[in-house]
């Protein structure tokens, strides 16, 4: 899922750069045109259609090349999604604002959201597994109580039922570091789940300032573009004027 979203936003990228190459081939086109009948009418020298003709060419090959790259990010897009070669497949760009909704993240909330996360699973699992491994270890202080329960294959009718109490006295310095090492071996994966907790929270801090930061110079850039193009405008509606 996230080569494709990649890929995805890849395409998208290189669409967006081919007709915005598309958009300045037409207005070159329109100038030359427009700097065509100057020069026909005498109000403008021949060199400057002539710099003009050598722009179109310019940007007709940027087009071209901007078109080819488009394909080919497109067909990486329909590899990814494994789509066979007649089934038709376009970018759904349809969007209501250029700027998307943006909510402010709480680093808490999504800690209590991403609590599945495999090293969080992990370290749990841990924690657990040890913690029984000490109940285990400890249970060998207590003494053993056994059931036995049997026949007589000659005899019949004889059953001899036999209830005892086991306890090994002679191998309690063992038992004994035993549990000692189980115990710490507990402490140390509750260690290690607090460290896993704390590393997944500070990376989930992180992520939320780059995506804000992210988000603050996408607004920046948008505002910005959208200043260039009335400019441009500007200038067009100028030049068309005469000035």
């Amino acid at each position: 899922r996230e080569r494709i979203t990649q890929q995805f936003l890849q395409t998208l990228l290189t669409q967006e750069l081919f007709l915005l190459a598309e958009q300045s081939r037409s207005h070159v086109v329109t100038q030359r045109d427009h700097t065509q009948n100057l020069v026909d009418a005498g109000t403008l020298p021949y060199a400057s259609l002539s710099e003009l003709e050598a722009q179109v060419a310019r940007v007709l090959y940027q087009e071209t090349q901007a078109f080819h790259q488009y394909q080919q990010e497109l067909l990486l897009l329909r590899q990814l999604l494994n789509l066979p070669p007649d089934q038709p497949f376009c970018l759904d760009t349809n969007q209501t604002s250029l700027i998307p909704p943006f909510e402010p993240l709480n680093a808490d909330q999504l800690y209590a959201q991403t609590q599945q996360h495999p090293r969080l699973k992990v370290a749990r699992h841990q924690v657990a597994s040890t913690r029984h491994h000490w109940l285990a270890a400890q249970g060998a202080l207590f003494p053993t109580l056994f059931l036995q329960a049997g026949s007589n294959s000659y005899l019949r009718g004889e059953i001899s039922i036999r209830l005892g109490l086991q306890w090994t006295l002679s191998n309690q310095g063992h038992t004994v570091r035993t549990i000692r090492t189980a115990e710490l071996q507990h402490k140390q994966s509750q260690l290690q789940l607090m460290q896993v907790q704390q590393d997944h929270y500070k990376t989930l801090q992180t992520l939320i300032h780059e995506a804000t930061c992210a988000y603050q110079q996408f607004f920046a850039a948008t505002r910005n573009h959208q200043a260039q193009e009335d400019a441009f405008r500007h200038v067009v509606n100028k030049f068309n004027l005469g000035l």
